[in-house]
């Protein structure tokens, strides 16, 4: 009988993507080998879909897939606990590189997508890495507009006047639930955080054409039965900072389908990933060594990105110097309410981080 084999922390390669709106920032950021002339808009960090997975770089497991490790140690990875369902990987972590304008776009909830065939829900949150002067986002839709309006709207080619369209800059968070009509503006690179989904339906393009020189494909039908025009989620959402020693942990937002903190490290720094739920971080800044208490070490540094097992249990980040990074589970709600309550946060705050 072949030994069951121990998991440890796993340093990952990305999937890189074609975008017609991409670039070449992800390269001079983070020192990514990008393929050499392609604009690339999005590098999937951690991904487990179809034929887009990301490879481990280390250890005993190296060479192989995520999906190869779910399939045949599905406990072990995402923890005994997690409902895994039709979409046995939950989370897709990705860097995204907006060098031109993103089309406005919604994406579904559940009930939205079991509407189409191959559909999926997708709520999604982003942490601003990179702003250009006068960059923007577009999220939700101008106070009072209806369907009946935001229809009119697209018969006379004028979508952006009913945009609701703000500023934003590098630390920014903004939390984009489904059924939100959402678009990032030129000049942006983000750490986008998402369910594990890429339906996207696009109901507004700026005039533009694709690489054949004709004008991309809308989903107008679509877009228009899962658009959420009620929608009234804030621009941005509020972090919550707590400091630990040498350490200070953001809290950037919390949601049943994901949770996110940047973490900005002076000193080790102890974790955990019971044994229903894993961990996952995207490094930012500076270099880290992860240490289990099996004795496993990976030593990652800017543009890293790694999954934690839920079978690893206690570990260890240990800074070398200083190191920023923005680690990615799949929450307890009420845990993280109950955490931040505990640290002195006030209800209101706490209120304000978590989408229910």
């Amino acid at each position: 009988m072949q030994a069951q084999q121990r998991l440890y922390p796993f340093v990952l390669e990305p999937v890189f993507k074609y975008r017609i709106w991409g670039g070449r920032r992800l390269e001079t950021m983070f020192g990514k080998k990008l393929p050499p002339v392609d604009p690339i808009g999005e590098s999937w960090e951690i991904t487990c879909r179809g034929e887009d997975n990301s490879v481990i770089r280390n250890g005993a497991l190296a060479g192989k897939t995520l999906r190869d490790v779910l399939l045949q140690y599905p406990n072990e990875l995402l923890g005994v606990g997690n409902k895994r369902g039709a979409r046995p990987f939950p989370l897709l972590n990705k860097f995204i590189d907006a060098n031109e304008l993103l089309s406005v776009q919604v994406h579904p909830d559940e009930g939205g997508a079991a509407r189409y065939a191959g559909a999926e829900a997708k709520t999604e949150a982003w942490y601003i890495l990179h702003a250009e002067p006068g960059a923007t986002l577009v999220k939700g839709l101008k106070r009072g507009t209806t369907r009946k309006k935001f229809e009119e709207a697209i018969r006379s080619n004028t979508v952006p006047a009913v945009l609701n369209t703000f500023p934003v800059r590098a630390g920014d968070t903004v939390y984009v639930p489904a059924g939100c009509v959402h678009a990032m503006g030129a000049g942006l690179v983000v750490c986008e955080i998402q369910e594990n989904s890429d339906t996207t339906f696009r109901v507004y393009d700026w005039g533009r054409v694709g690489a054949d020189g004709k004008p991309r494909q809308l989903h107008i039908e679509q877009a228009l039965e899962v658009i959420n025009f009620d929608d009234a989620s804030p621009e941005k959402v509020a972090p919550v900072e707590i400091i630990e020693g040498r350490n200070r942990k953001t809290y950037l937002v919390a949601c049943p389908y994901f949770a996110a903190e940047l973490l900005d490290l002076g000193e080790r720094a102890g974790a955990t990933t019971s044994l229903s739920r894993f961990d996952s971080y995207m490094v930012l800044k500076g270099n880290a060594a992860i240490r289990t208490e099996s004795g496993d070490e990976v030593v990652v540094s800017a543009g890293d990105s790694v999954l934690i097992p839920a079978s690893v249990g206690d570990y260890f980040v240990i800074p070398a110097g200083g190191c920023s990074m923005i680690k990615v589970y799949v929450p307890d709600i009420a845990e993280v309410a109950a955490r931040l309550r505990s640290a002195g946060v006030a209800e209101g705050r706490v209120r304000g981080l978590i989408f229910e």
